[in-house]
């Protein structure tokens, strides 16, 4: 099973996104609910449901998760109902004469979530979700407010042993940390050395995370324009990946990842070699 992403804070552990929560319960969704999977992300008239699953007798069930409390749940989800059972997808899967089951998921529900669940027609099965940490392991705990009923599944986290890192380097972004997180025990290796090769390299040398985007950082290693190296986290995949700048052009083309060399692994690390000129974009 794939290592999950999690961090720590103050009040315990979470996943560091909620794409790293959705998928984990996308891959777990029999043994979770005994349920089979359908559709990940489906696009449906403008918005994106997270999860369709079948019941045991061919129900079609919306899965709606949120990483942190929010107060817009119930009609986000109202919306989803309404879309579905207007287009309804994978009619020759579902069986549309049976309920659409409506699962909401949150490590806590806001009072505005249950004021529009008491007045609204639909009935949305609210179940909480925390990460406990144990002598033998990870664990995610699901429990469903309304009945009180209780899920256990173990999680598959390695733990980051932050003595792992050279005290004679800079201490690690927090961005890094959450990073590894996602990551087994060997790509954490594998990591932590290429990362202390990179600034043992040269003393100018500087490790920065830079935002590409509003949901997308960096972290390059360089200075100033003068970029060696970038880590980014492949969302898809679920791992960190290396770019390493090449001294050279490697070739001429419009499709900038084919001026990506995957020439070889750091580790379990994949890495890949960019020319400066496409780096530059």
């Amino acid at each position: 099973m794939q290592s999950v992403a999690l961090r720590k804070t103050a009040a315990g552990w979470e996943f560091i996104s909620e794409a790293a929560l959705e998928q984990f319960v996308w891959q777990n969704l029999s043994e979770l609910f005994g349920f089979t999977p359908l559709r990940q992300q489906y696009r449906l008239k403008g918005e994106i449901c997270d999860l369709l699953a079948l019941d045991r007798e061919d129900g079609l069930v919306l899965l709606k998760l949120k990483n942190v409390e929010d107060r817009y749940l119930m009609p986000q989800t109202t919306r989803y109902y309404d879309s579905l059972l207007e287009e309804k997808p994978f009619s020759d899967k579902v069986d549309y004469g049976r309920p659409l089951r409506l699962i909401a998921i949150a490590p806590s529900f806001h009072r505005h979530n249950w004021i529009d669940q008491k007045y609204s027609r639909l009935d949305v099965e609210c179940l909480s979700f925390s990460i406990h940490q144990e002598p033998n392991g990870f664990s995610l705990h699901l429990a469903q407010l309304e009945t009180g009923h209780n899920i256990k599944v173990a999680l598959p986290y390695q733990a980051l042993d932050l003595a792992s890192f050279d005290d004679q380097l800079p201490p690690p972004p927090a961005l890094l940390v959450d990073w590894l997180g996602a990551c087994d025990a060997a790509a954490q290796k594998a990591l932590i050395s290429t990362r202390a090769k990179l600034l043992r390299f040269d003393p100018r040398l500087q490790e920065t995370v830079v935002a590409k985007s509003v949901q997308t950082r960096v972290i390059q290693y360089g200075r100033g324009q003068k970029l060696c190296a970038e880590l980014c986290f492949d969302r898809k995949a679920k791992q960190p990946v290396l770019f390493c700048g090449s001294p050279c052009q490697l070739v001429t083309t419009k499709n900038w990842w084919a001026e990506c060399v995957c020439g070889y692994k750091v580790g379990k690390l994949p890495t890949w070699v960019i020319s400066p000129k496409e780096w530059a974009r």
